[in-house]
């Protein structure tokens, strides 16, 4: 498919998001639920992407690690000679606060850790550092909390040129770049919560080994059901589309297409406003331009917790 075409879509369904979105809230506002409510940790997503239309609350700081271990065995369209197997993991620490009722603001630090194996003439190798760290801001236009049916927001933001560079590491990383997102959360009082956002990111520049990464279009959906106020479990989504990379100009034909899906659970410690979670998440879709190793399962954790000042 071409980029001017790939790029139409996602502008339509974007579009498609928000006036879903507007619209519902168009409708009224939702009805006072009774009852108790949902803690603001219950039901949240476990996987490594920040999902859904919901904020931190005006004045807190929401401190997340995340990481995420992947073992990139499945060699899609070849065979193992033909692309270099690794085991691949991910740090990130999310810290996220809100000086506004609807206004975030993000930093996103990353840092990778590859082991690659034997690969032709290359032998074992071990590449590990920063990642491309992200800046951004978050505006929540509208909010379940201030009595709106959804919860939508738009995020918006920077690429950090952060990542290692030198023949071992990633290709591209070490780059400016933007991305941009709209999410969406509903709380069905008190058990039921379903989280949902669809992203966009383009570097703006070559990054390492002189190569420009293509434009990634990603979407998240997460559904979970609280059991109780300390434990909830749920199904998690996570779909990306990467088009192919270009070296010095050229067509590097490596565009990739991604499914996983799989059970995560959150395990909530209220009184301390903290969090544990895990998920596990397996293959539905993938799909390669070239021989490309992909994982078999992601088991992802996640440990957060909310300040109060």
């Amino acid at each position: 498919m071409k980029k001017t075409t790939k790029i139409k879509i996602l502008a339509a369904t974007l579009a498609l998001g928000l006036t879903t979105g507007l619209a519902a809230a168009a409708e009224g506002n939702a009805p006072t639920s009774t009852g108790k409510k949902m803690g603001g940790m219950s039901g949240t997503s476990v996987s490594t992407p920040i999902s859904g239309g919901g904020i931190v609350p005006k004045g807190k700081l929401l401190t997340v690690f995340n990481s995420s271990y992947r073992n990139k065995y499945n060699v899609i369209d070849g065979g193992e000679s033909d692309a270099r197997t690794l085991v691949n993991e991910i740090y990130l620490l999310k810290i996220r606060y809100s000086p506004l009722d609807r206004l975030e603001l993000i930093l996103v630090p990353g840092y990778i850790n590859n082991n690659l194996n034997m690969y032709n003439q290359l032998g074992e190798n071990e590449v590990y550092g920063w990642n491309d760290f992200n800046l951004g801001a978050t505006y929540m236009f509208l909010s379940e909390r201030f009595g709106d049916p959804v919860s939508m927001a738009f995020s918006l933001g920077l690429n950090l040129p952060t990542g290692q560079s030198g023949d071992s590491h990633p290709p591209g990383f070490g780059a400016w770049g933007w991305n941009t997102k709209i999410g969406l959360t509903k709380i069905f009082q008190p058990k039921h919560r379903i989280d949902w956002d669809l992203g966009f990111a383009q570097p703006f520049e070559e990054g390492n080994q002189d190569v420009e990464r293509g434009y990634t279009v990603n979407s998240n959906i997460s559904y979970h059901y609280v059991i109780n106020d300390n434990f909830d479990i749920g199904l998690e989504a996570m779909y990306s589309t990467t088009d192919a990379g270009e070296r010095n100009g050229k067509d590097m034909n490596n565009g990739t297409s991604e499914l996983y899906a799989g059970p995560a659970m959150n395990f909530v410690l209220p009184k301390l406003n903290m969090w544990m979670g895990i998920g596990a998440y397996f293959p539905v879709y993938r799909d390669a331009d070239s021989p490309t190793a992909f994982e078999d399962y992601r088991i992802d954790f996640k440990l957060g917790k909310m300040w109060s000042f």
